[in-house]
């Protein structure tokens, strides 16, 4: 007799194969910035925007995770300004994108939820400061986003910068 396996444990199984195969990948741009970002250091200016709803065991569901739909709409920005369904569909079928935002297989924000938390992270005004953040984040730690793609700038030493100015002090 076979046991059925709940969700949970499918999930599960599925994400560990999932990693034993892409260990021996390069990493993806999504990894990079999840290794690169601090992403926690948003949860405060995100909350005030989006105050987490604590779950009572009520009716209805708990809302999502403030980081989380930041980096839903990070995904969105990198991926050329999504729409709340396109960020659905790619929420749901994406797995280097579950794997980011931490999701099983069976969750995810839909629509109407994306467009719900833009919609107040807009009447904010705060998407440009929570961009700039997110930014200097990267630049901090010598990464620069260009083109869906996730460069390391060159450092340069102070010796090099003043040879380069005394030769070409034009440039």
């Amino acid at each position: 007799m076979s046991r059925k396996l709940d969700y949970s444990e499918t999930d599960c199984f599925v994400l560990s194969v999932m990693e034993s195969v892409c260990s021996g990948l390069n990493k993806t741009v999504l990894e990079k910035l999840d290794a690169v970002v601090t992403w926690e250091g948003f949860r405060e200016v995100l909350e005030s925007i989006w105050p987490c709803t604590v779950d009572t065991g009520g009716p209805g569901r708990t809302s999502w995770d403030t980081v989380l739909m930041w980096k839903v709409f990070v995904f969105g920005k990198l991926y050329g300004n999504l729409s709340d369904a396109q960020l659905e569909e790619y929420c749901k079928v994406n797995l280097q994108l579950k794997r980011f935002l931490q999701l099983g297989l069976e969750r995810y924000p839909d629509a109407k939820t994306i467009h719900k938390y833009r919609s107040e992270l807009s009447k904010s005004g705060r998407w440009e400061e929570l961009f700039a953040q997110f930014h200097e984040q990267l630049l901090a730690v010598g990464y620069r986003l260009q083109r869906k793609q996730l460069h390391r700038q060159p450092r340069r030493l102070k010796s090099q910068n003043k040879k380069r100015f005394q030769r070409h002090p034009w440039s």
